[in-house]
């Protein structure tokens, strides 16, 4: 029996690129680490057999993913992880997984569970999830959130974890993600690899790992596109290239600071308990002016205000291309 190091996520703090580094370079990690990698699809197929809130089975991508491969197929795969001292298994959908019916499974195959976390600003996060799911899975609502949402509580989600009897491991993304080499450092740290090892590992090839997000400007055409069911990769690839593209995709001030408020003592105890201190989040996180604004929940459409525009725009490209 072995120990697993559990990626869970949070999704858009660099996941995608850890797991194609990891792909990448599964051989020599595997070598230098003595740790067995669950590779490819195959973590989010194990955490997708996992999912059974009625609000998230049936989206496209996780219905296909927990179709794909038998959880008898994958038990027989984990099976061989008795040959490494270390498994290693990351996919982002372990965050929305049945938590207790997860751990019952793999406690079958390991005798000591870490859950990783790599964490950032729940606003920032919010903002970069919905930019994800309009890009990647052609979103058509607006963002919305309420203040009793819990999927972003980092201190509940970390204590059922350690409830369940695993131990947690808490990465800042906010400070490592302009380092050089910063999260693949961690993730080596993390199994116990030595730092030399980092010279290494392969580059990851355009497109690998490659989950850029919207700009600002690109996130209110592609929901405009969206609803209207085109999916034109030609006009967003175009306008990602323009002047206009430069700008990031954020939350209006006031819901900004609705969700830090909201998750203020949360992760003032979260901070406490699982980061040995260390304000992770840092100062601009954790000290809200005494001004500030907030709400209790809101529906944001981030094209308020430029819809006509914005479907002058796709219809006038239309026409200048046929």
């Amino acid at each position: 029996m072995t120990k697993l190091y559990l990626h869970a996520g949070m999704p858009k703090t660099g996941t995608s690129y850890i797991q194609s580094c990891f792909n990448v370079n599964r051989e020599y990690i595997s070598k230098a680490g003595g740790v067995l990698i669950l590779a490819n699809r195959l973590p989010h197929n194990l955490a997708c057999n996992f999912i059974d809130s009625d609000r998230l089975i049936s989206r496209k991508d996780i219905y296909g993913l927990k179709r794909e491969v038998d959880i008898d197929d994958l038990a027989k795969l984990l099976d061989k992880s008795n040959g490494f001292s270390k498994t290693f298994i990351s996919s982002e959908y372990f965050h929305i997984a049945n938590k207790e019916k997860l751990v019952d499974f793999l406690k079958r195959f390991y005798d000591e569970i870490e859950i990783v976390y790599t964490v950032r600003r729940q606003d920032e996060l919010l903002a970069s999830g919905y930019n994800q799911d309009v890009k990647a899975l052609s979103r058509t609502t607006n963002l919305n959130w309420k203040n009793t949402d819990k999927v972003l509580d980092y201190y509940e989600t970390c204590n059922a974890w350690l409830e369940l009897g695993c131990s947690i491991k808490i990465i800042p993304y906010d400070q490592i993600r302009y380092k050089d080499k910063g999260l693949e450092s961690e993730f080596l740290q993390l199994l116990d690899i030595a730092p030399n090892c980092l010279s290494e590992l392969k580059p990851i090839s355009n497109g690998e790992g490659a989950n850029y997000s919207l700009s600002a400007e690109g996130v209110k055409l592609k929901l405009a596109l969206n609803r209207k069911n085109m999916d034109d990769f030609k006009l967003i690839s175009d306008f990602s290239r323009s002047e206009l593209a430069k700008s990031d995709f954020l939350l209006p001030k006031i819901f900004s600071d609705s969700v830090k408020l909201a998750y203020f003592e949360s992760n003032r105890k979260f901070i406490s308990k699982f980061c040995e201190g260390e304000e992770i989040f840092g100062e601009e996180y954790m000290c809200l002016s005494q001004d500030a604004k907030v709400v209790d929940y809101f529906d944001w459409d981030p094209t308020e205000g430029v819809k006509n525009l914005l479907d002058y725009l796709i219809c006038s490209y239309r026409d200048s291309q046929s």
